[in-house]
C-alpha cells in the first residue's frame, strides 16, 4: 500500500474513533476543506487551516451520529487519492435518518493532507435535519 493512501486511511480510522486531534495532525497547517456549502448544512462549506477543519468537526459532530462510515474504494494518482464510500447515520435534533453514497478527494503535500472535497447527496443529508 502507498504511503498516500495509507496516510488517508489512518484519517478515516481515526474519525471513526472519534481521535479527531490525531486525525487534525495528518493535516496540513493551510489545509483546504470543502464540503458542500449548502445553506441548511450549518457545518458545511468552505474552510481553511486546522482551526477551521475542527470547527467543522464539531458542527458535524452537534448535528449528526454516524452508525455506518464505510470507504469503500481507494483510487490513487500522483499525489491524489479518491476514495468512493457510504455513510448513514442520524441527525441528532430531528432524529431523522440520512444515507448516502460519497467520494472523497485528497491531495497530499510532503506527507500531509493539503487538499480534501467531499461530494456526497446534500438532498438526503438536508431533509433529516429539517
Amino acid at each position: 500500500m502507498s504511503k498516500n493512501i495509507q496516510l488517508i486511511k489512518e484519517a478515516y480510522s481515526n474519525f471513526q474513533k472519534g481521535n479527531i486531534p490525531a486525525l487534525l495532525e495528518s493535516l496540513h497547517d493551510d489545509i483546504n476543506w470543502i464540503d458542500p456549502g449548502y445553506p441548511d448544512i450549518p457545518h458545511n462549506g468552505k474552510r481553511k487551516g486546522k482551526k477551521e477543519v475542527m470547527e467543522f468537526f464539531t458542527g458535524m459532530g452537534n448535528a449528526l451520529t454516524f452508525d455506518i462510515f464505510e470507504p469503500q474504494l481507494f483510487i490513487e494518482g500522483g499525489n491524489n487519492v479518491a476514495v468512493k464510500g457510504f455513510f448513514s447515520g442520524t441527525a441528532n435534533e430531528t432524529g431523522k435518518r440520512f444515507e448516502s453514497n460519497w467520494v472523497m478527494l485528497w491531495e497530499i503535500q510532503n506527507g500531509k493532507i493539503i487538499s480534501y472535497e467531499n461530494f456526497f447527496d446534500t438532498n438526503n443529508a438536508v431533509n433529516s435535519l429539517k
